[in-house]
């Protein structure tokens, strides 16, 4: 991540959610359109950032203006300007 103090999204915690791995049946029930990737051992992956923006949780996303998921992708949690972990947690969560 290149760092520019004019952009509050290299102020990031990082890539925070990792894809899901579901059972067949919590698979099928994904919407159509939803990704998947059959593992080796039964599982099916899916693509948290696809179900994290499906929830209404799209790039930008914030809680009082002071922790946001990335304007560049959803996975990543940003730290617009003296959020506390506490903050960055509770954001997570709601996602």
């Amino acid at each position: 991540m290149v760092l520019d103090p004019t952009d509050h999204d290299t102020r990031s915690a990082g890539s925070f959610f990792t894809n899901p791995f579901l059972a067949p049946e919590q698979a099928a029930a994904l919407p159509e359109d939803a990704p998947r990737w059959p593992q080796p051992d039964g599982t099916v992956k899916s693509s948290a950032a696809r179900l994290i923006e499906r929830a209404g949780f799209g790039k930008g996303y914030d809680i009082g203006g002071r922790t946001s998921l990335s304007t560049k992708h959803t996975l990543a949690l940003s730290n617009r300007g003296g959020a506390t972990t506490t903050e960055l947690l509770a954001l997570a969560r709601r996602a």
